[in-house]
């Protein structure tokens, strides 16, 4: 489904891998038997994913150590809350949301922050990497 917002492979690894993070340490620290519930909600020019569990105990996912390090350097943002359950007095429901911007056409290169450069086909240059006027 990722695959089919994105534009890019770059956003698809970037989100995969920044999603697996997440739901490894949720998995490890879930209550036996809880659900682990994924939303993927697209918008103009992002992606917010919204993972979230019923845990055991406060403090996951750890807020430091490599893993947070990889989440914070894979997304644009990056939350976490943490609120007494609902159903359980003694559990916690722990929501991790973080949003991926997405690259437009002529926006930028590969999601990264460079520059792409779309020229029409009339004006391109016959040096690569450059549009005449």
């Amino acid at each position: 489904m990722v695959r089919a917002l994105t534009r890019t492979l770059a956003v698809v690894a970037d989100i995969t891998l920044a999603a697996d993070e997440v739901c490894t340490q949720l998995i490890a620290s879930a209550r036996p038997g809880s659900d682990l519930h994924c939303t993927i909600t697209p918008a103009e020019h992002r992606l917010r994913i919204t993972i979230a569990a019923h845990m055991e105990h406060p403090g996951v996912p750890r807020r430091q150590g490599i893993g947070w390090h990889v989440l914070d350097t894979l997304t644009d943002s990056l939350s976490v809350s943490e609120n007494p359950a609902d159903t359980d007095p003694t559990g916690l429901d722990v929501v991790v949301d973080f949003v991926k911007h997405r690259a437009i056409e002529i926006g930028l290169a590969e999601d990264r922050g460079q520059p792409a450069l779309t020229c029409p086909s009339a004006s391109q240059s016959a040096s690569p990497g450059t549009c005449t006027g």
